[in-house]
Formats: structure tokens, sequence, C-alpha cells
């Protein structure tokens, strides 16, 4: 079973940010007085950094809109995931050392979260990808590490993603 990004979320956050670009290409015009006779030097830094890190965003935005592969695939042997930097360094998450599923607010998002066995295994894994801060804690309650799916870049949400993984789990079976 693959998921694969939604393509409308995704021209959606390329007009936002087309949106906030226009909007802070306009406060730098203005801040540095080609539109109005002030010189305004804070706004006119912050602006123009926030201007190169959403022209920035952009582009990776467009880019990784005309990646066809799946997002999040079910396999026989385990998940493997590209919605967030520590799903998609861990690689293959065999079935064998999810212990548990659950579903974790953080911010305005919901994320399936997995939590595994096995944490000697995908700490390893997912640190020689990432840094060292990406790994660090991690660990619920029972010592298993947890690594987080988000459903805001596939067709469904994660309440259906988590119904749909319990599904497909081996061990459900």
């Amino acid at each position: 079973m693959e998921f694969y990004r939604n393509q409308k979320k995704s021209n959606q956050l390329v007009f936002i940010y087309i949106g906030l670009i226009v909007m802070l290409a306009a406060i730098l015009l203005y801040s540095t007085g080609i539109i109005a006779d002030a010189y305004l030097p804070k706004a006119a830094v912050i602006s123009g950094i926030g201007l190169v890190v959403l022209i920035f965003c952009l582009i990776k935005s467009l880019i990784a809109a005309k990646d066809t592969s799946p997002m999040i695939a079910l396999q026989p042997d385990g998940i493997t995931s590209r919605v967030t930097p520590v799903s998609k360094a861990a690689g293959l998450i065999s079935w064998k050392d999810i212990e548990d599923f659950s579903l974790t607010e953080m911010g305005a998002d919901v994320l399936v979260t997995l939590h595994l066995s096995n944490v000697d295994h995908y700490k390893g894994i997912i640190s020689k990808k990432l840094s060292k801060m990406a790994v660090s804690g991690g660990l619920d309650q029972n010592g298993h590490y947890m690594v987080y799916l988000t459903a805001s870049h596939i067709d469904c949400n994660a309440e259906e993603l988590l119904a749909k993984i319990n599904a497909y789990n081996p061990k459900n079976k």
C-alpha cells in the first residue's frame, strides 16, 4: 500500500510561499527607500533574510512537487517513509520492531507515532544521516524510540493513516 503526495496541498503551499515572497519584497523595497524616502535598515535586513529563506523553500517545494514516488509505503517487511527527516533517515522500519502506534499532537499537526524497539539500531542509522540533535531523547516511557509520520503531505489525515497502518500490520492478522 502506497501513499502519494497530495498535489492540492502542495499547490496551496506554493501559493502561500509566493504570497509571502511578494509581501516581503514589498517590505524590502519600502525599507530600502525605493518606494518611499525612508530608510529602515532593520526592516531591510529582516525582510531580505526572510525573502532568501522563502525563495529557497519555494524552490524546494517546486522540486518536491515533481517527485512522483510514494511518500509512505507499507510493505510486507515494514514501512518506508519520506514525510519527516527522521522517518526518511530511518529507511525501512521493520514490522517486528514496531511495538505500538499512537497519535501525537504537535502544534497544529497530528502525527502518527511509531514506537520502536531495537533502539540502538535505529538511533545508529538515523544519527549517521542526521545530526546527533535529531536523535537525542526521542524515547517514550517504555524506552521505545519514537519516529513520527505526518499526514500533511498525503491524501488522508492522521487518523485514517493510523487505521490503514493498523489494518496492514502483519501482527494484527
